[in-house]
């Protein structure tokens, strides 16, 4: 915690009872050191702990220039006096501060006296926004004093003080600086490129002139925008290598990248990107009959590019509307560079297509909703074949610890039964896991087929036995109609694990009756089979996830299952290049329509 000088220690209950807001802010730390009681007040405290315990730390790069350049005046023994907008619990409130150094030899540590001031909203706003613009932006007077200046400014630029004419100063030739004071004698508004002298070194800036009006003193005054050129100068600085190396440079680009001349608007180069995009080749360039303004949905919007880049040496973020060689228009992003080449003045364009921006934007949003959905499937997955393998495990274990405890209890009939308990439990899981790998190698491609004659009333048959076997109480009724063929062809095991799914479903989703209808009828091409029960229904929103991977009905929660039943059985009918539907009402139960072509297309028997 940093302390306050002895000096200030008695008077401090004084200042606590001034009506003025009055605080010490540590530049260092950015951390509030004191506060009298109207400070709390301002800051909405009851307390200097709870105002010491917030955190001060500048949260925008202009907040942090600016509180440097406080550290940085008041170390020169200035003071300061602005405007601040405080936000107290996010509730804004603006006031005049008076900022000083609280001692000579801690100038970190700032005063604060605060008076409440009234601005209109749009001077808050502006001054606000003002401060916060990344690039430097100063208003001088005319005889090029700074009348006021940004924190990107401040940050960047020398000193205010150290010219009296600062803006001349700027300038590594001060020539230009009156050319550019000659340029807005005769318009309000001028752009200039020029080597400025920074405390890093000489640097190019794009300088944006605008000649107003103080509004203080009404004098003339002219607002200076700063822009660095840097990485631009560096392209600039192309023009006095061979043309060679800079077609290499542009072919290795990842941007559609063209050379026309400034004058004549004829390309002269264009990279493999440019030529893709425009929908030319090689040779239509090599000819040289290219005009860049004939790429241009509206040629003008080509001249007065064109000249912008000429007279101010780059243009940034164009926007407009282009057309390629087969006459489709498409919308562009271009930046633009002035240089020598070949002996000519012209200009290098960047051409960045918005659409296929925002077709990489939804290929990758699509690509994160891909992968968000295959991690919950994933996640689904887990917790659903965990709770699967809790219960028979848990079976398992119960036995087996009844086993150890009271061995006695456990013979003959008994130990029978209850080692057939386990191992019908341990079948259940093996069943599970067969589902499983099943599952992966059908969407792996690694099941082929064996495809021979099945008969569907002894495949249909063993099905309903076995589910009579388990559930006693349930009912189960094979229709198979007349003119069905004696046999498809399939692979029988492929088939019982489709079919035996479908009626464990419906025994299982039924009411305590269990009542299961199965039909067999002949179809074009092949033969249907229905498996209906009368039990809970799915709800109509959710039929068409129903064969999802993991999917399982809001209806059937509460029962058993994994999801992954259905998915199977549908990727295993179109294996047998058949197709599966479902009807269904939630209350009043369901039918699935399975339809199997009588021949596989390719097989021996189809050729016969």
């Amino acid at each position: 915690m940093t302390r306050l000088p002895v000096a200030w220690q008695g008077a401090l209950p004084v200042l606590d009872t001034l009506d003025t807001p009055l605080w010490v802010f540590d530049l260092v730390r950015h951390a509030m050191v004191w506060a009298n009681r109207a400070a709390l007040a301002l800051w909405d405290v009851e307390t200097l702990e709870a105002l010491q315990g917030r955190d001060f730390t500048p949260q925008t790069q202009a907040t942090r220039q600016r509180l440097e350049r406080y550290r940085q005046l008041l170390g020169a023994g200035r003071s300061i006096v602005e405007a601040w907008t405080f936000y107290p619990e996010g509730r804004p409130t603006a006031w005049e501060c008076c900022c000083a150094a609280l001692d000579p030899e801690m100038p970190h540590l700032m005063r604060v006296e605060a008076r409440r001031t009234v601005l209109a909203a749009e001077t808050l706003r502006t001054l606000e926004a003002f401060r916060h613009v990344t690039e430097p932006v100063s208003l001088y007077d005319a005889a090029g004093r700074v009348l006021l200046r940004n924190p990107a400014a401040h940050a960047l630029l020398p000193p205010a003080d150290t010219a009296e004419d600062a803006f001349a100063a700027l300038f590594a030739d001060a020539s230009e600086a009156q050319a550019c004071r000659g340029l807005l004698q005769g318009q309000q508004q001028a752009t200039v490129a020029a080597d400025l002298l920074l405390p890093e070194g000489p640097v190019r800036h794009q300088l944006l002139l605008t000649a107003l009006a103080d509004p203080v003193t009404g004098t003339a005054a002219m607002l200076v925008c700063h822009h660095d050129l840097g990485p631009q100068q560096r392209l600039l600085q192309l023009e006095a290598k061979k043309t060679e190396e800079l077609q290499r440079l542009i072919d290795t680009l990842p941007l559609a990248m063209v050379i026309s001349e400034a004058g004549s608007g004829q390309m002269v180069y264009a990279n493999r990107l440019a030529l893709t995009q425009y929908g030319l080749d090689e040779s239509a360039l090599q000819q040289g009959r290219l005009n860049g303004a004939a790429f241009y949905a509206d040629p003008a919007v080509r001249q007065g590019y064109v000249a912008r880049v000429v007279r101010e040496g780059v243009v940034h973020g164009l926007e407009t509307v282009m057309r390629d060689g087969h006459g489709n228009v498409y919308p562009v992003l271009i930046n633009g560079y002035r240089l020598e080449y070949q002996g000519m003045p012209c200009v290098l364009s960047s051409v960045v297509s918005l659409a296929e921006i925002k077709a990489r934007e939804d290929a990758l949003e699509e690509a994160l909703a891909t992968e968000r959905t295959l991690r919950d499937m994933q996640q689904r997955f887990i917790s659903m074949v965990s709770h699967e393998y809790r219960t028979p495990l848990s079976l398992i274990d119960g036995i087996a610890q009844k086993l150890c405890r009271h061995p006695q209890q456990f013979q003959g009939e008994a130990l029978v039964a209850r080692a057939g308990r386990i191992r019908e439990v341990v079948r259940d899981m093996l069943r599970l896991g067969e589902r499983v790998l099943t599952l992966s190698r059908v969407e792996a491609g690694g099941i082929v087929p064996h495809w021979q004659a099945v008969r569907l009333l002894p495949l249909l048959t063993d099905i309903v036995e076995a589910q009579e076997e388990i559930h006693g109480d349930c009912h189960i009724q094979l229709t198979m109609s007349e003119g069905l063929p004696a046999d498809i062809e399939g692979d029988p095991e492929l088939l019982h694990l489709v079919f035996a799914n479908l009626v464990s479903n419906a025994v299982k989703y039924s009411p305590d009756w269990k009542k299961v209808d199965i039909a067999c009828y002949p179809a074009p091409g092949g033969v249907s089979v229905t498996v209906r029960d009368w039990g809970v229904g799915i709800p109509k929103a959710e039929l068409p996830n129903l064969f999802a991977r993991f999917f399982r009905a809001s209806s059937g929660r509460g029962l058993p299952g994994t999801g992954l039943g259905l998915h199977l059985a549908r990727e295993l009918i179109l294996l047998h290049g058949g197709r599966i539907s479902v009807e269904s009402e939630e209350g009043k139960g369901t039918v699935f329509i399975v339809f199997l072509p009588r021949r596989q297309p390719g097989s021996t028997a189809a050729k016969s």
